[in-house]
């Protein structure tokens, strides 16, 4: 009995190796470009993103994760400010703010764009389907400091990763960096 329970095991090793062997790499990228708005002293300049997806699937199953680059550029093409968020949760919110003495040590008005990027990135891969729960809606905002009040918002329509989208990753990138629900 134990020889045939220890086959039984040695089989079922055999073939996860032979499902896991590497196939392809998988990259895929959208971005959101908001056109230039100028900003003067005394205010500032916020890209917003949220991950419009709301609950997490009902069953465990390996996920992509949701990658957001937000990036300020100026008049020049220059990059001012970038931040990245590796795993933007579903529902969740993140921003990146560039003030006008961030720009340069000029006075008056300064022209800025923003770009967002949603990535999903795998390595060379392993046969485990894997799916994108990511969902991305984006604001350019731009806030008087002293008031807090906002001058101007540009908004994009959501940038969604073809939601459910299957794809094929490592084991180790595939394992759910989710949060269990209450």
């Amino acid at each position: 009995m134990k020889l045939a329970l220890s086959f039984l095991i040695a089989l079922a090793a055999l073939a996860i190796e032979a499902l896991a062997q590497t196939t392809s790499t998988v990259t895929s990228q959208t971005s959101t470009t908001f056109g230039m708005v100028g900003l003067a002293p005394g205010q500032t300049a916020r890209l917003s993103v949220l991950n419009s997806v709301r609950t997490a699937p009902p069953v465990l199953i390996p996920q992509l994760a949701c990658r957001v680059n937000l990036s300020f550029y100026n008049s020049d093409g220059k990059l001012l400010k970038e931040s990245t968020i590796d795993n933007l949760g579903f529902g969740k919110a993140a921003f990146l703010d560039v003030r006008r003495p961030d720009i340069d040590a000029m006075a008056g008005r300064a022209q800025i764009g923003g770009v967002v990027r949603q990535g999903l990135l795998a390595n060379p891969v392993r046969a485990v389907p894997v799916i994108s729960f990511c969902s991305i809606v984006a604001t350019l905002e731009v806030f008087d400091e002293a008031t807090n009040k906002t001058t101007v918002v540009l908004s994009a329509p959501a940038v969604t990763s073809s939601t459910p989208r299957v794809l094929m990753m490592s084991a180790e990138e595939a394992a759910p960096d989710r949060q269990p629900e209450p």
